[in-house]
């Protein structure tokens, strides 16, 4: 999936500059390309991700195991929500920009797109995902060269993340020598509970890649 995206990269004609943000298995993806071609980059965001270093948590198998079993499209979407997202987010009020009474709602009508309204991905391709993910690795020495690489590196995680250890988002910390910031409360995908917070660190990275000055503007 890394030369997958370096592929697509190649097709935009992003041969520089790219700074890459990848949250659960993309920030498994991310750290490949990195490794594959650390030239490119210029800075990297790792968010409810690990380096595989141990094996998965029970948690961990019993959610995709569930996911993979589940027939019941709207089954299979509740109970994906209640393991991403913490229930006390889910329950509070949603953005008003939103349109939507609660959290939950709008999670509920924002994968109910990606679960429900698209055609099911086949199973040997979703136990094939699932598996690459559940073995990955990148052990310390690739870490290193990642860390050698000079890439500015933020790590976010939060602390009720169900799917990945706070420890595993500290072990990488600790090998990539970079900053971490962590969300109180907040679950596995906190790019959607911390909009506001989240995008302000990745442009914040972004601008100290760039040497702290000019505002983002995207290319596309």
């Amino acid at each position: 999936m890394a030369q997958d995206a370096l592929e697509l990269l190649d097709g935009l004609r992003w041969y520089s500059d790219v700074h890459v943000a990848g949250i659960s298995m993309g920030g498994m993806i991310s750290l490949e390309l990195i490794l594959a071609a650390p030239k490119r980059f210029s800075s990297l965001v790792l968010t409810s991700t690990n380096a595989g270093r141990s094996p998965p948590q029970l948690v961990t198998l019993a959610f995709f195991a569930r996911v993979l079993t589940i027939l019941d499209p709207h089954l299979r979407l509740r109970f994906i929500t209640e393991h991403l997202y913490p229930k006390s987010w889910l329950d509070e009020s949603a953005p008003p920009d939103t349109e939507f009474k609660t959290n939950r709602d709008f999670v509920t009508m924002t994968l109910k797109k990606q679960y429900i309204d698209i055609p099911m991905q086949p199973l040997h391709a979703n136990i094939a995902q699932v598996w690459a993910a559940l073995t990955h690795h990148v052990n310390p020495q690739r870490l290193a060269q990642i860390r050698a690489s000079q890439i500015p590196v933020l790590i976010v995680t939060g602390t009720d993340d169900q799917l990945v250890r706070h420890s595993a988002s500290k072990y990488m910390q600790k090998h990539l020598g970079c900053r971490m910031s962590v969300f109180e409360g907040s679950g596995h995908i906190i790019p959607s509970e911390q909009t506001v917070a989240y995008c302000g660190l990745v442009e914040e990275l972004v601008c100290e890649s760039r040497g702290g000055s000019g505002l983002l503007q995207s290319e596309i």
